[in-house]
């Protein structure tokens, strides 16, 4: 098993639900925390364009990201559900037997664990007071035509519900400034992609020195979505499916029926790591970038596309084979202010494969 595979299971198995202990959040934040500390590069690139922008967050050695909007695959960071095993489960928890059993469990107090999780224990005490003196035969006829009631609220709204889940969803995720970064600097498709067909730049950085454990004053760690890293850094994990969210998005539902009955009660999140699941789940056509993201959240009021993220020097800079000379020297001063490496990607006409190399750039001006 290779190393994104590894974090692929241990963050997928890792399920921290909004009453779990704040002992046990912090217990499994760590294993993931100390994975990603572990197998942290000692090197990561990332490509540049070129632009002006790029340049002067260059010379303040400004890290800046984007939401996920700007992101050029349409399904990025976007998790799917099954119809048919939702369906299945609904109607299965509200069938006529289900809902019966459910009642009498409230009316002998017997509280499934299920309305513990959504239903204040006020809530609860009214629930179970209203239906104390009712008899079994009256709850039973009552229950007859529950689920008739329910299946129809769930097939006329089932589709708003999973609309509003995921909108809200991908809401989450746009509330974060994305960096994206890669462990490799030979991919030809990436110059193609990120530096403008040749013309832009890439910049090694070294992340070790400044990744370290959150320092905010938080009342709360359930919920977290940065591994209590800040910022926080991960690997993206390839695959062949998206994100299976449909475990996450039946509570909901189940959450909007209590609605219709008047039921109130907190909205109950089975697993507070979706958000972080979803945000680094990418196609396998995209693996050839071995992708790692940098990430913070956005600081509320803030409804830019783009924000600074971190201040770092990188470690050297590598100039694309068809940049501008005007665009190579400015990139070279920069260069020679900041007391790093610059190099210039060239073509190796003795090789075999379709690498361009790396030559120092006073070498390669002195050579020609």
């Amino acid at each position: 098993m290779d190393e994104r595979e590894q974090f692929k299971e241990l963050l997928y198995k890792t399920v921290l639900n909004m009453n779990a202990k704040e002992e046990d959040v912090i217990k499994e934040n760590l294993k993931l925390q100390n994975w990603v500390l572990n197998h942290l590069p000692p090197q990561l690139f990332r490509f540049r364009s070129g632009s002006e922008y790029d340049i002067q967050n260059l010379e303040n050695d400004e890290i800046w990201g984007s939401n996920i909007w700007k992101f050029n695959d349409p399904y990025e960071c976007t998790p799917c559900y099954d119809l048919n095993k939702l369906m299945d489960e609904l109607f299965a928890n509200y069938s006529r037997d289900a809902f019966y059993n459910m009642v009498i469990g409230f009316k002998k107090g017997s509280i499934p664990k299920e309305a513990k999780n959504v239903l204040p224990s006020k809530e609860i005490d009214l629930v179970h007071e209203n239906i104390s003196n009712l008899t079994d035969e009256y709850i039973k006829d009552t229950c007859t035509n529950m689920p008739q009631i329910i299946g129809n609220f769930i097939v006329n709204n089932h589709q708003k519900l999973v609309n509003d889940f995921f909108f809200g969803i991908l809401q989450c995720e746009a509330e974060k400034y994305i960096a994206c970064f890669s462990e490799k600097n030979t991919s030809t498709l990436m110059w193609g992609h990120y530096a403008n067909g040749h013309k832009g730049f890439y910049l090694e950085y070294d992340f070790s020195s400044m990744i370290h454990p959150c320092e905010q004053s938080c009342k709360s760690v359930i919920g977290c979505n940065h591994l209590m890293l800040s910022p926080t850094i991960a690997p993206i994990i390839y695959s062949d499916d998206r994100f299976d969210a449909t475990s996450h998005l039946l509570p909901v539902i189940q959450w909007e029926i209590n609605q219709k009955f008047n039921l109130s009660g907190n909205l109950y999140h089975n697993d507070t790591l979706l958000v972080l699941k979803c945000l680094l789940t990418k196609s396998k056509d995209w693996s050839y970038e071995k992708e790692w993201r940098v990430f913070i959240d956005r600081q509320s009021g803030n409804c830019s596309s783009f924000g600074k993220i971190c201040n770092l020097k990188p470690k050297a800079l590598y100039i694309g084979s068809k940049t501008e000379k005007s665009i190579e020297d400015k990139l070279h001063q920069i260069c020679i202010k900041k007391e790093i490496p610059c190099y210039k990607m060239v073509l190796n006409y003795t090789g075999k494969d379709f690498k361009l190399t790396p030559v120092l750039y006073d070498d390669y001006i002195n050579s020609k």
